[in-house]
């Protein structure tokens, strides 16, 4: 059996529902627009037509843009059965690297500080990412090294890294260092 919608013959439902999905989201948008100023995507994907000002709608632009970054990051490390936040203990690790670094030193690095640093190493220890070594010293202290195994899946991952920031590339190289500048300038003096 197969379906029929803007001339385009489609043989599943699963892919009809995506192109009447798409389709209905493409009349909603024609429609606000001929109501008035066009939306822009932020405004259409969170259906907010108005914001207290441009300082909010940044903020919230900010905060949306940033999970939708995580989530892509998410789907593109899934083959590897890494999480985003095990994939920056490992290039935290690598850096360091042939050395190693105390879970403290990591958690200090992390992008998310509100991860468990010692729970990720131990899981990234249990399947191979990494090992992990008492100082001979003070046996209280712990040191995190990166194994054969992450060096390797890292470098596989650099491979395919356009893939992962392929968003971003949207912007030209001038556009990327202005939106560095700018998200610098937001975290100074805070």
């Amino acid at each position: 059996m197969f379906y029929k919608t803007w001339g385009v013959y489609i043989y599943d439902v699963r892919t009809l529902n995506f192109v009447l999905n798409l389709k209905s989201m493409h009349l909603e948008k024609n429609d606000q627009e001929e109501a008035g100023a066009p939306l822009t995507s932020l405004e259409f994907a969170i259906k907010q037509k108005r914001f207290k000002d441009e300082w909010q709608k940044a903020s919230i632009n900010v905060m949306y843009t940033g999970n939708w970054l995580k989530n892509k990051t998410s789907d593109f490390l899934k083959p590897f059965e890494l999480t985003a936040q095990q994939f920056n203990v490992l290039r935290i690790l690598r850096g360091q690297h042939p050395e190693g670094i105390t879970t403290m030193e990591i958690r200090k690095r992390l992008l998310d500080k509100m991860s468990d640093a010692s729970r990720m190493v131990d899981r990234l220890e249990r399947d191979g990412w990494v090992s992990k070594h008492r100082d001979d010293v003070d046996k209280r202290l712990v040191s995190v090294v990166i194994s054969e195994k992450g060096l390797k899946c890292l470098a596989q991952i650099d491979t395919l890294e356009n893939r992962m920031h392929a968003s971003l590339k949207q912007l030209t190289m001038e556009e990327a260092k202005q939106l560095n500048i700018l998200l610098d300038k937001i975290r100074e003096n805070n």
